[in-house]
């Protein structure tokens, strides 16, 4: 926490912005992770009874079908929402470093001809500018490799679903 605030104080407004913006990023991938479970669960909480409250009949296998593609179509919808916001994000925040390099160079040649040694004026302008490219590209790529991870993760156990659904299909009309 110490050392937080003098990396924010060096690299200025973009440095507070790739921190705010990537404290969200990361913020969305932790509330769409959590929620992938709880999503899952309630879709098979609510399928098991449907399914068993069905009849046997022709239309009642038509109708599970149904019930499953529709289920399953929900189920994929809630566990992707969120991902295409933390994928602009994603693509927010190198933007972000590269906007604070073009602003601390600026600076730094503003500053140029004061007191000041030139030497001492262009190294702090240029370490704050790459400072701003590091923390926009460092926390882009974590952000990418989450966002991956999380959309995997909402592929897989769509897939699971869908096979238990198909499991449970086969188990109702075997009876």
């Amino acid at each position: 926490m110490y050392e937080t605030l003098p990396f924010l104080h060096k690299t200025g407004f973009f440095g507070v912005a790739i921190a705010i913006t990537s404290t969200l990023m990361w913020w969305l991938i932790l509330r769409v992770f959590l929620r992938q479970r709880e999503d899952t669960l309630q879709a098979v909480a609510h399928l098991e009874p449907a399914f068993s409250e069905l009849s046997a009949s022709v239309n009642a296998r038509q109708s599970r079908q149904y019930l499953s593609r529709s289920e399953l179509h929900r189920l994929q919808q809630r566990m992707t929402r969120g991902i295409s916001w933390i994928k602009v994000l994603v693509r927010i925040l190198p933007l972000l470093g590269l906007l604070g390099t073009v602003d601390g160079i600026i600076i730094s040649f503003e500053h140029l001809g004061g007191e000041v040694g030139i030497q001492q004026q262009l190294s702090n302008g240029i370490s704050s500018a790459m400072l701003t490219t590091l923390s926009g590209l460092v926390t882009s790529l974590s952000g990418y490799y989450l966002a991956h991870y999380v959309q995997r993760r909402s592929q897989r156990r769509v897939e699971k679903v869908r096979q238990y659904l198909h499991q449970l299909q086969e188990q109702t009309y075997a009876l």
